[in-house]
């Protein structure tokens, strides 16, 4: 995402801050709690007075996004349940079932974001990107919307154990799979007011105030989370 700041067009992009945890399987399909935590960080790059190493969020203090289905209303499921084999390939008989819902409506409210670090030399500039973006902002501030969110369910059916399931994921789908979610933040700079001084005419000191100033933020998170090589074994 290009983004317009004071320094130059910036470009934001949504990393990964750790493995993601806290998954609950049944949550995905449930309202109103959470489903998994998902640690992220904001690289700031492309922009060669903030630095290589500019980011809001950290390996060490990351965002932790804990979205949760707010509205269930439109959601459906594609085709119902499904069997595939060991390799991932569709079959009525496979020995793995799934089941995929569409249409969800997701957020959180509960995440904190973290202040600047690493932008300009030495960090110089990290108390300048505070001020521009509004961090750090606490929890209750920060708003997460998943429009269009889907979620997947996977699981063994016909005798198969834990273990066999576990191989046939990796099989199936190598050792992770990528979560890809869109997320805004929104920022409001507050109204400034500037006066000028009397000029030595007999014309009266103008004062001018500007607007405040909404700028919104729309990334790309891509997380990437582990396969249940354990989280299924008898």
């Amino acid at each position: 995402m290009q983004l317009s700041t004071p320094v130059g067009p910036v470009t934001a992009i949504t990393e990964s801050a750790g493995t993601p945890s806290n998954f609950n399987l049944f949550n995905g399909i449930a309202l109103g709690q959470p489903i998994i935590t998902v640690p992220i960080k904001i690289h700031l790059a492309n922009n060669p007075t903030l630095g290589p190493n500019c980011f809001i969020g950290s390996d060490q203090n990351p965002i932790l996004l804990n979205p949760q289905n707010n509205d269930l209303s439109n959601a459906k499921t594609i085709g119902a349940f499904f069997s595939w084999d060991q390799s991932g390939v569709p079959d009525v008989t496979g020995p793995d079932g799934g089941l995929l819902i569409t249409g969800l409506v997701q957020g959180d409210d509960t995440f904190a974001v973290p202040g600047a670090t690493g932008c300009g030399p030495g960090g110089s500039l990290d108390g300048a990107v505070n001020a521009v973006a509004g961090v750090p902002s606490p929890s209750g501030s920060n708003h997460l919307v998943l429009a269009d969110a889907s979620s997947s369910l996977a699981f063994p059916q016909n005798s198969e154990d834990g273990q066999a399931f576990a191989n046939d994921w990796h099989t199936a789908f190598g050792t992770a799979t990528t979560t890809t979610t869109s997320t805004s933040t929104t920022t409001t700079a507050a109204p400034t007011t500037t006066t000028a001084p009397p000029t030595t005419t007999t014309a009266p000191s103008t004062t001018t105030t500007a607007p405040p100033t909404t700028t919104t933020t729309t990334s790309t998170t891509t997380t990437t989370m582990a396969s249940p090589s354990g989280a299924f074994v008898d």
